[in-house]
């Protein structure tokens, strides 16, 4: 096959921003008083970004990504990778993806090294890989070949998770070694998390005699195996762990109000083995780990599953990080804990979401020794979220992470989730150290010191609270934009009912015209990214308008202001800033896909 190495280009960035690109920005320094411990709270504080749903970023958006980031004090970073990097014999995996080259992390690693970051590997090894087990050439891997019903999500999905077998284990083993060679840590995540299918297919034989977990843990051993006899202590989600083995169903547990509509890449958060809640239904576990020392094996190497380190992840306010972190601990486990940034399947973030996730995972990680934290980025069903989202979480982040929960300022519920103030010194008085506004660390580390966008990226963040109707794991407007039309007409229904949605109409409209005009580089790009989402949103509010009126989305333009050709202008120019927002930052690789989605939506059922 012949070999066809993605290039390194910005020209993306700067054709999308009138000619300045993300490189000619800076990262700047946070204000004195945000770090007002003397050491930190975590030895470990880092960030992962999934940069496999769609989005890869360019090199130079990843390169002041790390500036920021040492500014920050994170000292760790995995970029979460599926089938975006240059294998050399898997051309037909990543071709149209843009993905990172061996070229790419040797300058990323460089950047790292410089800014006392560690650069840790980050491949997944088991379940969520169904970018690679579409392909006809690795078909024979899958646990199901023609993929299984997923009955969380309702729906028939295609193979996700690799059968555990030899076979499997020789083709991951061939692509740690040209992996890992990019990467000096001695630590790698081999990810490991949510084996959807596994007992459904090739191994259904085996789960049935010696029991699902009793498979899944042994192929991970062999994984955590493979990874040792390369120099590297293997991290690994610890969701499966983590399941009671005899789950309990009780009936009647259900709000009706999560609206889990799901796309191909699978339902972050849901079915982790602590709770999974339908409308019907809700399943409750009793966190009961695996102990380490019953995993099947004839022989426990010291390299093996007992000197892993497990990743305890939650990204809901409310997730039982205490019962979990106990579990570990009592198990004698080394392991970190790993909240999120509530940016996925958004438009603007969920801000009130991340802030209680944050501190609550912090602060169990805090009760019961964790030895370090990750907070994690996705992009689930097309990556639709702005960059700036990651901007408040970050910076949330890394004050508790430093400078520990016991310096926190503010509620996590309520009007007050979206914390005023940082570094607070709480032994020594609130006046003793200077207090920083969120908005200004966020203005100085990644806005080139605008203020005031730093303060329209707080009031985006928290704009779920205009609507009354929520939805787990996204915010209401992308559940209108992107929900099954039940859902998104009843989410629409909700917040018209309070006016909620005239409101929001004016607001994103409001919002595209005060952005326009941002002067520096950073700022230019981030209202693009403003424009770009508050077009999405206004075309959210149209779909859910024609559903709530029509029952089948047929009459979205009759049921707005515009003609029907006027609406199709008006979303092909909502697409088409969503394209250069995009590439501003990205690279052009998944942005089809991305934009599919879009039109899929906009698309009545009666006509796809």
């Amino acid at each position: 096959m012949a070999k066809t190495m993605p290039q390194n280009s910005n020209e993306n960035a700067r054709a999308a921003t009138g000619g300045a690109g993300d490189d000619a920005a800076a990262a700047g320094a946070v204000p004195s008083g945000f770090f007002s411990a003397a050491k930190p709270a975590f030895a470990v504080r880092g960030f992962m970004l999934d940069i496999s749903r769609c989005k890869v970023p360019t090199l130079e958006t990843l390169r002041l990504l790390i500036r920021q980031l040492a500014a920050l004090r994170f000292n760790q970073l995995q970029l979460y990778t599926e089938h975006t990097y240059a294998f050399r014999e898997h051309e037909e995996v990543w071709r149209d993806a843009s993905p990172l080259t061996p070229a790419d992390y040797a300058v990323i690693a460089a950047d790292c090294a410089a800014a006392g970051i560690e650069l840790v590997p980050n491949l997944q090894s088991f379940g969520h890989t169904e970018r690679w087990l579409k392909h006809p050439r690795y078909r024979h891997l899958a646990e199901c070949p023609d993929g299984f019903f997923h009955e969380l999500a309702g729906t028939h999905r295609p193979a996700s998770t690799l059968r555990p077998c030899p076979e499997t284990l020789a083709h991951t083993a061939a692509l740690y070694d040209e992996f890992l060679p990019n990467f000096s840590s001695p630590l790698f995540n081999i990810g490991g998390d949510e084996p959807w299918e596994l007992g459904l297919g090739a191994s259904r034989d085996a789960c049935a005699r010696a029991g699902k977990r009793a498979v899944y843990l042994e192929h991970l051993r062999a994984l955590i195996e493979l990874a040792a006899k390369r120099g590297k202590r293997a991290m690994f989600w610890a969701d499966v762990l983590l399941e009671d083995r005899e789950p309990r169903r009780k009936r009647g547990a259900g709000s009706g109000e999560r609206g889990d509509s799901a796309g191909e890449e699978g339902i972050r958060d849901e079915g982790k083995g602590v709770r999974a809640e339908s409308a019907a239904t809700s399943q409750e576990t009793t966190l009961i780990p695996y102990p380490l020392s019953l995993i099947p094996s004839a022989a426990l190497s010291p390299r093996s599953l007992s000197c892993a380190l497990p990743v305890i992840w939650g990204y809901d306010a409310g997730h039982p990080f205490d019962e979990q972190c106990a579990a570990l601990e009592a198990l004698g486990c080394e392991y970190y804990v790993a909240p999120g940034c509530s940016c996925w399947q958004t438009f603007h973030g969920r801000l009130d979401n991340a802030f209680a996730n944050i501190t609550e995972a912090v602060a169990a990680a805090e009760r019961h020794h964790a030895a370090g934290l990750l907070l994690t980025a996705w992009g689930d069903n097309g990556n639709h979220q702005p960059w700036w989202t990651l901007y408040a979480p970050l910076v949330h982040f890394a004050d508790l992470a430093w400078n520990g929960t016991g310096n926190a300022t503010g509620s996590t519920t309520g009007e007050s989730a979206v914390p005023p103030v940082y570094g607070r010194d709480a032994a020594a008085g609130a006046s003793a150290v200077p207090r920083v506004h969120a908005r200004d660390a966020i203005a100085a580390v990644f806005l080139d010191g605008d203020r005031a966008l730093a303060d329209e990226i707080l009031r985006r963040g928290v704009t779920d609270r205009r609507f009354p109707r929520q939805v787990r794991n996204k915010s209401a407007l992308w559940e209108m934009l992107f929900g099954d039309p039940e859902s998104a007409a009843a989410t629409y229904a909700a917040a018209a009912a309070g006016a909620a949605a005239a409101a929001t109409t004016t607001a994103v409209a409001d919002i595209a015209a005060a952005t326009t005009g941002a002067a520096s580089t950073a700022s230019a790009i981030t209202a693009l990214e403003l424009a770009a989402a508050s077009a999405l949103e206004d075309l959210a509010l149209a779909r859910a308008r024609a559903l709530l009126a029509t029952g089948t989305g047929t009459g979205i333009a009759a049921t707005s202001t515009d003609t029907a050709a006027a609406f199709a202008a008006r979303a092909e120019a909502a697409i088409a800033l969503y394209e250069r927002a995009w590439l501003a930052r990205a690279r052009p690789g998944g942005l089809a896909e991305s934009v599919a989605r879009i039109r899929a939506a906009l698309t009545p059922p009666a006509v796809r």
